[in-house]
Protein backbone atom coordinates (compact mmCIF):
# COMPACT_ATOMS: atom_id res chain seq x y z
CA UNK A 1 0.00 0.00 0.00
CA UNK A 2 0.92 3.75 -0.49
CA UNK A 3 0.59 6.64 1.90
CA UNK A 4 1.73 9.99 2.85
CA UNK A 5 3.10 11.50 6.24
CA UNK A 6 3.23 15.18 6.92
CA UNK A 7 5.46 17.74 9.72
CA UNK A 8 3.81 21.47 9.28
CA UNK A 9 4.41 24.50 10.82
CA UNK A 10 1.01 25.71 11.98
CA UNK A 11 0.56 29.91 11.29
CA UNK A 12 -0.59 32.29 14.04
CA UNK A 13 -0.65 32.08 17.61
CA UNK A 14 -1.02 28.61 19.35
CA UNK A 15 -4.48 27.38 20.50
CA UNK A 16 -3.52 25.42 24.01
CA UNK A 17 -7.01 24.84 24.95
CA UNK A 18 -7.84 22.91 21.99
CA UNK A 19 -4.71 21.10 22.24
CA UNK A 20 -4.61 20.22 26.19
CA UNK A 21 -9.11 19.55 25.51
CA UNK A 22 -10.33 22.20 27.40
CA UNK A 23 -13.65 20.49 28.24
CA UNK A 24 -15.32 24.01 28.44
CA UNK A 25 -14.29 24.52 25.06
CA UNK A 26 -14.36 21.26 22.87
CA UNK A 27 -17.24 19.71 24.36
CA UNK A 28 -19.25 22.08 22.10
CA UNK A 29 -16.71 21.61 19.34
CA UNK A 30 -19.23 19.66 16.68
CA UNK A 31 -15.54 17.74 14.88
CA UNK A 32 -14.82 16.72 18.08
CA UNK A 33 -15.70 13.53 20.30
CA UNK A 34 -15.23 14.58 23.21
CA UNK A 35 -17.04 12.30 25.26
CA UNK A 36 -16.19 9.50 23.02
CA UNK A 37 -19.63 9.14 21.87
CA UNK A 38 -18.38 6.99 19.02
CA UNK A 39 -16.57 4.30 20.74
CA UNK A 40 -13.21 4.72 19.63
CA UNK A 41 -11.79 8.25 20.28
CA UNK A 42 -9.06 9.54 22.28
CA UNK A 43 -6.87 12.24 22.90
CA UNK A 44 -3.48 12.29 25.50
CA UNK A 45 -1.49 15.15 26.85
CA UNK A 46 1.87 13.62 26.71
CA UNK A 47 3.54 16.76 27.64
CA UNK A 48 2.76 20.06 29.51
CA UNK A 49 3.90 23.32 30.68
CA UNK A 50 2.94 26.29 30.84
CA UNK A 51 4.23 29.31 29.53
CA UNK A 52 5.80 30.61 33.01
CA UNK A 53 7.06 27.07 33.59
CA UNK A 54 8.48 26.11 30.00
CA UNK A 55 10.50 29.58 30.58
CA UNK A 56 11.70 29.20 34.31
CA UNK A 57 12.96 25.71 32.92
CA UNK A 58 15.08 27.12 29.98
CA UNK A 59 16.03 30.80 30.36
CA UNK A 60 15.70 30.89 34.30
CA UNK A 61 19.42 30.99 35.27
CA UNK A 62 20.38 32.88 32.39
CA UNK A 63 17.70 35.69 33.45
CA UNK A 64 19.48 35.17 36.94
CA UNK A 65 22.86 35.42 35.76
CA UNK A 66 22.00 38.50 34.14
CA UNK A 67 20.51 40.30 36.83
CA UNK A 68 23.39 39.57 38.89
CA UNK A 69 25.96 41.66 36.39
CA UNK A 70 23.60 44.60 36.76
CA UNK A 71 25.06 47.31 38.98
CA UNK A 72 21.44 49.08 38.88
CA UNK A 73 18.09 48.10 40.22
CA UNK A 74 16.09 49.75 36.95
CA UNK A 75 18.15 47.51 34.54
CA UNK A 76 17.16 44.31 35.80
CA UNK A 77 13.86 42.53 34.87
CA UNK A 78 11.70 39.48 36.03
CA UNK A 79 10.94 36.58 33.79
CA UNK A 80 7.97 38.89 33.17
CA UNK A 81 9.83 41.27 31.60
CA UNK A 82 11.63 39.30 29.18
CA UNK A 83 8.38 37.34 28.19
CA UNK A 84 7.12 40.89 26.99
CA UNK A 85 10.19 41.87 25.36
CA UNK A 86 9.71 39.03 23.48
CA UNK A 87 6.48 39.41 22.63
CA UNK A 88 7.17 43.01 21.50
CA UNK A 89 10.17 42.15 19.62
CA UNK A 90 9.12 42.14 15.77
CA UNK A 91 12.27 41.05 14.32
CA UNK A 92 12.02 36.85 12.80
CA UNK A 93 10.68 35.37 10.41
CA UNK A 94 7.33 37.10 8.56
CA UNK A 95 4.25 34.73 8.59
CA UNK A 96 3.80 33.40 5.03
CA UNK A 97 1.17 31.91 2.97
CA UNK A 98 0.81 30.18 -0.59
CA UNK A 99 -0.82 32.15 -3.33
CA UNK A 100 -1.75 30.72 -6.94
CA UNK A 101 1.24 27.80 -5.70
CA UNK A 102 3.63 31.34 -4.90
CA UNK A 103 4.73 31.83 -0.61
CA UNK A 104 3.80 35.58 0.19
CA UNK A 105 3.42 37.37 3.46
CA UNK A 106 0.56 36.87 5.20
CA UNK A 107 -0.64 40.68 5.86
CA UNK A 108 -3.58 38.85 7.83
CA UNK A 109 -1.62 36.84 9.90
CA UNK A 110 -2.26 37.62 14.21
CA UNK A 111 1.59 39.07 14.81
CA UNK A 112 4.51 39.13 12.79
CA UNK A 113 8.36 38.33 14.23
CA UNK A 114 9.20 36.39 17.34
CA UNK A 115 6.40 34.30 19.05
CA UNK A 116 6.87 32.76 22.62
CA UNK A 117 6.24 29.62 21.47
CA UNK A 118 5.83 28.15 17.72
CA UNK A 119 3.17 24.85 16.81
CA UNK A 120 3.66 22.70 13.88
CA UNK A 121 1.14 19.09 13.52
CA UNK A 122 2.19 15.91 12.74
CA UNK A 123 0.49 13.32 10.77
CA UNK A 124 1.02 9.59 9.10
CA UNK A 125 -1.39 8.44 6.60
CA UNK A 126 -3.91 10.34 4.68
CA UNK A 127 -8.10 9.95 4.37
CA UNK A 128 -7.91 9.91 0.72
CA UNK A 129 -11.39 8.29 -0.53
CA UNK A 130 -11.16 5.09 -3.09
CA UNK A 131 -13.85 6.62 -6.30
CA UNK A 132 -15.68 4.47 -8.94
CA UNK A 133 -15.40 5.40 -12.90
CA UNK A 134 -17.54 8.19 -12.83
CA UNK A 135 -15.79 9.78 -9.52
CA UNK A 136 -18.08 8.83 -6.84
CA UNK A 137 -16.58 8.12 -3.51
CA UNK A 138 -17.16 4.26 -2.90
CA UNK A 139 -18.72 3.27 0.58
CA UNK A 140 -18.02 -0.20 2.60
CA UNK A 141 -20.78 -2.36 3.34
CA UNK A 142 -20.92 -0.19 6.49
CA UNK A 143 -21.36 3.13 5.03
CA UNK A 144 -17.63 4.26 6.08
CA UNK A 145 -15.43 5.88 2.73
CA UNK A 146 -13.25 3.44 1.40
CA UNK A 147 -9.81 4.65 2.43
CA UNK A 148 -6.95 2.59 0.67
CA UNK A 149 -4.15 5.29 1.72
CA UNK A 150 -5.41 5.16 5.81
CA UNK A 151 -2.83 3.35 8.03
CA UNK A 152 -4.78 1.46 11.29
CA UNK A 153 -5.39 3.51 13.96
CA UNK A 154 -2.68 1.84 16.42
CA UNK A 155 -0.19 2.21 13.85
CA UNK A 156 -0.68 5.68 13.74
CA UNK A 157 -0.35 5.73 17.25
CA UNK A 158 2.92 3.81 17.57
CA UNK A 159 4.78 5.97 14.95
CA UNK A 160 3.76 9.20 16.54
CA UNK A 161 4.14 8.04 20.13
CA UNK A 162 7.88 7.06 18.63
CA UNK A 163 8.26 10.42 17.04
CA UNK A 164 7.67 12.40 20.50
CA UNK A 165 10.11 10.01 22.21
CA UNK A 166 13.18 10.66 19.82
CA UNK A 167 12.15 14.37 19.25
CA UNK A 168 13.91 16.10 21.83
CA UNK A 169 17.32 13.95 21.03
CA UNK A 170 17.01 15.00 17.56
CA UNK A 171 16.30 18.72 18.29
CA UNK A 172 17.77 19.89 21.26
CA UNK A 173 17.34 23.81 19.99
CA UNK A 174 13.73 23.33 20.13
CA UNK A 175 12.36 22.78 23.92
CA UNK A 176 8.78 21.05 24.13
CA UNK A 177 6.23 23.00 25.63
CA UNK A 178 3.35 20.52 24.51
CA UNK A 179 2.94 17.19 23.50
CA UNK A 180 -0.89 16.41 22.65
CA UNK A 181 -2.21 13.51 20.51
CA UNK A 182 -5.19 13.24 18.94
CA UNK A 183 -7.50 10.92 18.09
CA UNK A 184 -11.10 11.70 18.33
CA UNK A 185 -11.81 14.22 15.94
CA UNK A 186 -14.12 13.45 12.76
CA UNK A 187 -17.64 14.27 10.60
CA UNK A 188 -20.13 12.64 9.49
CA UNK A 189 -20.38 11.93 5.83
CA UNK A 190 -23.04 12.23 3.51
CA UNK A 191 -24.68 8.71 4.80
CA UNK A 192 -24.48 10.14 7.94
CA UNK A 193 -21.99 7.70 9.55
CA UNK A 194 -18.88 9.28 11.44
CA UNK A 195 -15.82 8.94 9.88
CA UNK A 196 -12.40 9.82 11.51
CA UNK A 197 -10.10 12.22 10.21
CA UNK A 198 -6.21 11.43 10.50
CA UNK A 199 -4.49 10.48 14.18
CA UNK A 200 -2.21 13.82 14.67
CA UNK A 201 0.39 15.15 17.25
CA UNK A 202 0.08 18.61 18.02
CA UNK A 203 3.96 20.09 19.35
CA UNK A 204 4.43 23.16 20.43
CA UNK A 205 8.11 24.34 21.45
CA UNK A 206 10.25 26.80 22.58
CA UNK A 207 13.19 27.90 19.98
CA UNK A 208 16.50 28.24 22.28
CA UNK A 209 19.76 29.26 20.86
CA UNK A 210 23.05 30.09 23.37
CA UNK A 211 26.05 32.82 22.96
CA UNK A 212 24.01 36.02 23.40
CA UNK A 213 26.63 39.29 24.27
CA UNK A 214 23.55 41.00 24.50
CA UNK A 215 21.29 40.54 27.48
CA UNK A 216 20.60 37.11 28.29
CA UNK A 217 23.22 34.78 27.45
CA UNK A 218 20.48 32.38 26.11
CA UNK A 219 17.84 33.77 24.49
CA UNK A 220 14.22 32.63 22.44
CA UNK A 221 15.73 32.78 18.35
CA UNK A 222 14.20 30.59 15.71
CA UNK A 223 16.87 31.51 13.57
CA UNK A 224 19.88 30.88 15.52
CA UNK A 225 17.99 27.75 16.92
CA UNK A 226 18.09 26.60 13.37
CA UNK A 227 21.23 27.60 13.01
CA UNK A 228 23.04 25.68 16.00
CA UNK A 229 21.18 22.57 14.62
CA UNK A 230 22.94 23.12 11.25
CA UNK A 231 19.89 25.11 9.37
CA UNK A 232 21.76 27.87 7.34
CA UNK A 233 20.01 28.70 4.74
CA UNK A 234 17.30 31.38 4.52
CA UNK A 235 14.98 28.89 3.57
CA UNK A 236 15.33 26.97 7.17
CA UNK A 237 12.40 26.24 8.04
CA UNK A 238 11.11 23.88 4.66
CA UNK A 239 15.04 22.57 5.63
CA UNK A 240 13.86 21.75 9.04
CA UNK A 241 10.56 20.04 8.05
CA UNK A 242 11.79 18.09 5.57
CA UNK A 243 14.82 16.59 7.53
CA UNK A 244 11.77 15.60 10.41
CA UNK A 245 9.65 14.00 7.36
CA UNK A 246 12.40 12.09 6.69
CA UNK A 247 12.88 10.92 10.01
CA UNK A 248 8.84 10.42 10.18
CA UNK A 249 8.98 8.47 7.33
CA UNK A 250 11.93 6.69 8.61
CA UNK A 251 9.98 5.65 11.70
CA UNK A 252 7.10 5.29 9.73
CA UNK A 253 8.60 1.96 7.71
CA UNK A 254 10.43 0.79 10.92
CA UNK A 255 6.95 0.99 12.79
CA UNK A 256 5.01 -0.52 9.65
CA UNK A 257 7.18 -3.70 9.63
CA UNK A 258 6.52 -4.68 13.06
CA UNK A 259 3.13 -4.70 12.76
CA UNK A 260 3.19 -6.47 9.90
CA UNK A 261 5.04 -9.28 11.28
CA UNK A 262 2.49 -9.07 14.18
CA UNK A 263 -0.62 -9.10 11.76
CA UNK A 264 0.28 -11.23 8.80
CA UNK A 265 -3.21 -11.22 7.33
CA UNK A 266 -2.83 -7.54 7.09
CA UNK A 267 0.33 -7.98 4.96
CA UNK A 268 -1.55 -10.35 2.95
CA UNK A 269 -4.14 -7.71 1.99
CA UNK A 270 -1.80 -4.36 1.65
CA UNK A 271 1.34 -5.13 0.88
CA UNK A 272 4.83 -3.68 1.26
CA UNK A 273 4.76 0.34 1.93
CA UNK A 274 5.29 3.14 -0.24
CA UNK A 275 5.39 6.70 1.07
CA UNK A 276 4.93 9.37 -1.66
CA UNK A 277 4.89 12.90 -1.42
CA UNK A 278 2.17 14.89 -3.06
CA UNK A 279 3.93 18.30 -3.28
CA UNK A 280 6.87 16.87 -4.81
CA UNK A 281 5.98 13.86 -7.30
CA UNK A 282 4.33 16.31 -10.02
CA UNK A 283 2.80 13.06 -11.71
CA UNK A 284 0.42 12.77 -9.06
CA UNK A 285 -2.79 15.09 -9.25
CA UNK A 286 -0.75 17.83 -10.69
CA UNK A 287 1.51 18.31 -7.47
CA UNK A 288 -1.25 19.30 -5.67
CA UNK A 289 -0.24 19.38 -1.69
CA UNK A 290 -2.08 17.48 0.61
CA UNK A 291 -4.59 19.71 1.96
CA UNK A 292 -5.12 21.00 -1.71
CA UNK A 293 -5.65 17.45 -2.55
CA UNK A 294 -7.78 16.10 0.12
CA UNK A 295 -10.14 20.05 -0.88
CA UNK A 296 -10.19 18.82 -4.69
CA UNK A 297 -11.16 15.20 -3.38
CA UNK A 298 -14.49 17.18 -1.70
CA UNK A 299 -15.06 19.01 -4.52
CA UNK A 300 -14.62 16.83 -7.06
CA UNK A 301 -17.62 14.81 -5.25
CA UNK A 302 -19.70 17.24 -4.71
CA UNK A 303 -19.16 18.39 -8.89
CA UNK A 304 -20.60 14.85 -9.21
CA UNK A 305 -23.27 14.83 -7.10
CA UNK A 306 -24.43 17.94 -8.40
CA UNK A 307 -24.30 16.76 -11.81
CA UNK A 308 -26.48 14.14 -10.89
CA UNK A 309 -28.83 16.28 -9.25
CA UNK A 310 -28.37 18.60 -12.72
CA UNK A 311 -29.37 15.55 -15.07
CA UNK A 312 -31.92 14.54 -12.86
CA UNK A 313 -33.73 17.34 -12.78
CA UNK A 314 -33.40 17.80 -16.52
CA UNK A 315 -34.66 14.49 -16.75
CA UNK A 316 -37.85 15.65 -14.61
CA UNK A 317 -38.15 19.41 -16.40
CA UNK A 318 -38.01 17.43 -19.58
CA UNK A 319 -41.20 15.29 -18.00
CA UNK A 320 -42.80 18.62 -16.63
CA UNK A 321 -42.20 20.35 -20.13
CA UNK A 322 -44.40 17.49 -21.79
CA UNK A 323 -46.93 17.43 -18.81
CA UNK A 324 -47.16 21.00 -18.55
CA UNK A 325 -47.87 21.37 -22.90
CA UNK A 326 -50.75 18.61 -22.01
CA UNK A 327 -52.03 20.66 -19.25
CA UNK A 328 -51.91 23.80 -21.06
CA UNK A 329 -54.16 22.25 -23.88
CA UNK A 330 -56.50 21.17 -21.30
CA UNK A 331 -56.50 24.39 -19.88
CA UNK A 332 -57.22 25.96 -23.14
CA UNK A 333 -60.00 23.69 -23.59
CA UNK A 334 -61.03 24.11 -20.29
CA UNK A 335 -61.05 27.86 -21.05
CA UNK A 336 -63.06 27.67 -24.35
CA UNK A 337 -65.62 25.58 -22.58
CA UNK A 338 -66.03 27.65 -19.49
CA UNK A 339 -66.33 30.63 -22.25
CA UNK A 340 -68.63 28.81 -23.56
CA UNK A 341 -70.92 28.27 -20.29
CA UNK A 342 -70.25 32.25 -19.53
CA UNK A 343 -72.03 32.68 -23.18
CA UNK A 344 -74.75 30.06 -21.76
CA UNK A 345 -75.04 31.54 -18.27
CA UNK A 346 -74.99 35.22 -19.89
CA UNK A 347 -78.69 34.19 -21.92
CA UNK A 348 -80.01 31.87 -19.04
CA UNK A 349 -79.69 35.24 -17.09
CA UNK A 350 -81.47 37.24 -19.32
CA UNK A 351 -84.18 34.62 -20.23
CA UNK A 352 -84.45 34.38 -16.22
CA UNK A 353 -84.08 38.36 -15.83
CA UNK A 354 -86.72 38.66 -18.59
CA UNK A 355 -89.30 36.13 -16.87
CA UNK A 356 -88.61 37.81 -13.66
CA UNK A 357 -89.65 40.73 -14.71
CA UNK A 358 -92.89 39.67 -16.71
CA UNK A 359 -93.36 37.10 -13.12
CA UNK A 360 -93.49 40.37 -11.25
CA UNK A 361 -95.82 42.34 -13.69
CA UNK A 362 -98.37 39.67 -12.97
CA UNK A 363 -97.71 39.41 -9.31
CA UNK A 364 -98.02 43.13 -9.12
CA UNK A 365 -101.13 42.77 -11.20
CA UNK A 366 -102.67 40.00 -9.53
CA UNK A 367 -101.66 41.39 -6.13
CA UNK A 368 -103.33 44.80 -6.84
CA UNK A 369 -106.91 43.30 -8.40
CA UNK A 370 -106.70 40.87 -5.04
CA UNK A 371 -106.16 43.94 -2.89
CA UNK A 372 -108.91 45.89 -4.89
CA UNK A 373 -111.27 43.01 -4.26
CA UNK A 374 -109.83 42.56 -0.69
CA UNK A 375 -110.74 46.32 -0.22
CA UNK A 376 -114.21 45.67 -1.69
CA UNK A 377 -115.15 43.13 0.87
CA UNK A 378 -113.27 44.90 3.60
CA UNK A 379 -116.22 47.60 3.30
CA UNK A 380 -119.19 45.28 2.55
CA UNK A 381 -117.87 43.86 5.56
CA UNK A 382 -117.89 47.26 7.70
CA UNK A 383 -121.33 47.97 5.80
CA UNK A 384 -122.64 44.55 7.51
CA UNK A 385 -121.40 45.49 10.37
CA UNK A 386 -122.51 48.81 10.68
CA UNK A 387 -126.08 47.08 9.92
CA UNK A 388 -125.78 44.61 12.49
CA UNK A 389 -124.65 47.16 15.18
CA UNK A 390 -127.80 49.12 14.26
CA UNK A 391 -129.78 45.87 14.34
CA UNK A 392 -128.70 45.09 17.49
CA UNK A 393 -129.15 48.26 18.55
CA UNK A 394 -132.79 47.94 17.43
CA UNK A 395 -133.08 44.23 19.22
CA UNK A 396 -131.99 45.69 22.42
CA UNK A 397 -134.68 47.96 22.26
CA UNK A 398 -136.85 45.77 21.12
CA UNK A 399 -136.30 43.31 23.98
CA UNK A 400 -137.00 46.75 26.36
CA UNK A 401 -140.37 46.91 24.63
CA UNK A 402 -140.97 42.65 25.11
CA UNK A 403 -139.80 43.21 28.75
CA UNK A 404 -142.70 45.94 29.39
CA UNK A 405 -145.06 43.98 27.03
CA UNK A 406 -144.18 41.08 29.80
CA UNK A 407 -144.47 42.65 32.64
CA UNK A 408 -147.89 43.95 30.88
CA UNK A 409 -148.64 40.36 30.01
CA UNK A 410 -148.20 38.82 33.77
CA UNK A 411 -150.59 41.74 35.41
CA UNK A 412 -153.44 40.83 32.94
CA UNK A 413 -152.31 37.28 34.00
CA UNK A 414 -153.29 38.05 37.92
CA UNK A 415 -156.23 39.62 36.49
CA UNK A 416 -157.40 36.93 34.33
CA UNK A 417 -156.36 34.39 37.63
CA UNK A 418 -158.42 36.62 39.83
CA UNK A 419 -161.11 37.05 37.68
CA UNK A 420 -161.48 33.50 37.33
CA UNK A 421 -161.18 32.89 40.63
CA UNK A 422 -164.07 34.55 41.50
CA UNK A 423 -166.34 32.94 38.05
CA UNK A 424 -165.08 30.22 39.92
CA UNK A 425 -166.60 30.84 42.71
CA UNK A 426 -170.05 32.11 41.14
CA UNK A 427 -169.98 28.77 39.14
CA UNK A 428 -169.52 26.67 42.94
CA UNK A 429 -172.82 28.49 43.77
CA UNK A 430 -174.08 27.90 40.34
CA UNK A 431 -173.42 24.15 41.01
CA UNK A 432 -175.95 23.81 43.40
CA UNK A 433 -178.50 26.15 41.88
CA UNK A 434 -178.19 25.11 38.24
CA UNK A 435 -176.12 22.03 37.57
CA UNK A 436 -176.66 22.28 33.76
CA UNK A 437 -175.99 25.36 33.11
CA UNK A 438 -173.21 25.43 35.17
CA UNK A 439 -171.48 22.40 33.33
CA UNK A 440 -172.38 24.11 29.95
CA UNK A 441 -170.30 27.37 31.03
CA UNK A 442 -167.25 25.74 32.60
CA UNK A 443 -166.54 24.02 29.31
CA UNK A 444 -166.31 27.30 27.60
CA UNK A 445 -164.84 28.87 30.44
CA UNK A 446 -162.25 26.35 30.62
CA UNK A 447 -161.55 26.41 26.92
CA UNK A 448 -161.34 30.32 27.03
CA UNK A 449 -158.89 30.16 29.98
CA UNK A 450 -156.27 27.82 27.30
CA UNK A 451 -156.51 29.82 24.28
CA UNK A 452 -156.10 32.97 26.63
CA UNK A 453 -152.86 31.72 28.29
CA UNK A 454 -151.79 30.20 25.02
CA UNK A 455 -152.23 34.07 23.34
CA UNK A 456 -149.79 35.31 26.29
CA UNK A 457 -147.36 32.76 26.23
CA UNK A 458 -146.73 31.53 22.78
CA UNK A 459 -147.15 35.13 21.09
CA UNK A 460 -145.71 37.54 23.88
CA UNK A 461 -143.09 35.49 25.40
CA UNK A 462 -141.78 32.67 22.39
CA UNK A 463 -141.62 34.63 19.75
CA UNK A 464 -139.15 37.04 21.08
CA UNK A 465 -137.17 34.88 22.63
CA UNK A 466 -137.05 32.89 18.92
CA UNK A 467 -136.29 36.30 17.33
CA UNK A 468 -133.13 37.05 19.67
CA UNK A 469 -131.32 33.98 19.23
CA UNK A 470 -131.10 34.06 15.38
CA UNK A 471 -129.94 37.88 15.19
CA UNK A 472 -127.23 36.81 17.64
CA UNK A 473 -126.03 33.63 15.56
CA UNK A 474 -126.12 36.77 12.18
CA UNK A 475 -124.36 38.89 14.43
CA UNK A 476 -121.60 36.06 15.02
CA UNK A 477 -121.49 35.07 11.15
CA UNK A 478 -120.83 38.76 10.43
CA UNK A 479 -117.98 38.91 12.83
CA UNK A 480 -116.34 35.79 11.86
CA UNK A 481 -116.53 37.17 8.31
CA UNK A 482 -114.97 40.33 9.15
CA UNK A 483 -112.11 38.53 10.85
CA UNK A 484 -111.62 36.50 7.50
CA UNK A 485 -111.60 39.50 5.22
CA UNK A 486 -108.90 41.36 7.13
CA UNK A 487 -106.59 38.17 7.26
CA UNK A 488 -107.10 38.44 3.57
CA UNK A 489 -106.22 41.70 3.29
CA UNK A 490 -102.67 40.84 4.73
CA UNK A 491 -102.34 37.90 2.42
CA UNK A 492 -103.50 38.93 -0.75
CA UNK A 493 -101.83 35.70 -2.80
CA UNK A 494 -104.13 33.47 -0.64
CA UNK A 495 -107.38 35.61 -1.36
CA UNK A 496 -109.32 34.18 -4.04
CA UNK A 497 -108.66 30.77 -2.47
CA UNK A 498 -110.47 31.54 1.19
CA UNK A 499 -113.02 33.98 -0.08
CA UNK A 500 -115.44 31.69 -1.68
CA UNK A 501 -118.47 33.46 -0.32
CA UNK A 502 -119.62 37.30 0.24
CA UNK A 503 -120.12 38.66 3.85
CA UNK A 504 -123.24 37.07 5.39
CA UNK A 505 -126.23 39.35 3.97
CA UNK A 506 -128.33 40.77 6.98
CA UNK A 507 -132.19 41.20 6.83
CA UNK A 508 -133.33 43.74 9.26
CA UNK A 509 -136.04 41.53 11.01
CA UNK A 510 -139.63 42.25 10.81
CA UNK A 511 -140.31 42.92 14.89
CA UNK A 512 -143.12 44.81 13.80
CA UNK A 513 -145.11 41.82 12.20
CA UNK A 514 -145.46 39.80 15.47
CA UNK A 515 -146.24 43.53 17.62
CA UNK A 516 -149.65 43.34 16.50
CA UNK A 517 -150.74 40.16 17.16
CA UNK A 518 -149.90 41.03 20.83
CA UNK A 519 -151.29 44.40 20.68
CA UNK A 520 -154.51 43.28 20.11
CA UNK A 521 -154.80 42.05 23.77
CA UNK A 522 -152.96 45.32 25.43
CA UNK A 523 -156.14 47.59 25.74
CA UNK A 524 -154.38 50.73 23.90
CA UNK A 525 -151.15 50.93 26.14
CA UNK A 526 -148.56 52.96 25.33
CA UNK A 527 -145.82 49.81 24.43
CA UNK A 528 -142.75 52.14 23.24
CA UNK A 529 -142.27 53.41 26.83
CA UNK A 530 -139.86 51.38 29.45
CA UNK A 531 -142.92 51.57 31.86
CA UNK A 532 -146.26 50.33 31.51
CA UNK A 533 -149.24 52.21 33.08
Amino acid sequence: MQTTNTVHWNTGETAEDHNIREEELCSHEPHIDFYNEQGKSSHEVWLHHTMNEIYEIEFGDALANYNAKQKRADRQMTMQDYMKSVENDNRGKAQTKRVNGKRVVNENATRQGKQLCYEFTVKVGNTYRAKDKNGRTIYDENNHHVRPEELPRDLQRSILKRYYDSFQDANPNLRLKDACFHADEGFYNKRQVWEYSEDHLHMVVVPVAEGFTRGLSKQNSMNKAMLAMGFDTPNCYNQWAKSEQKRLEKITYEEYEKYCEAHPDFFKTHGDLAIYHPIEDKTREGGKSKEEFARSQELDEDIFEAEVLVTKYKNKVAGNDKKLKSQQAEIEMNDRTIEAQKILIADTQAQADKYAMNTKAIADQYAAEKKANADKEYEKALISSQLLEKEYSDVEEYKIKVGNLQRIANKRIVKIDAMTLSVSEYFESMKDRNPELYHLVKLDFEEYKRELKKTIEVQDIEVPQRTEININIQMQRTDQSLIEIQEEYKEPKELDKKLKRNAIPVKQLQIERELPKIKKESDGHDYDNKTPD
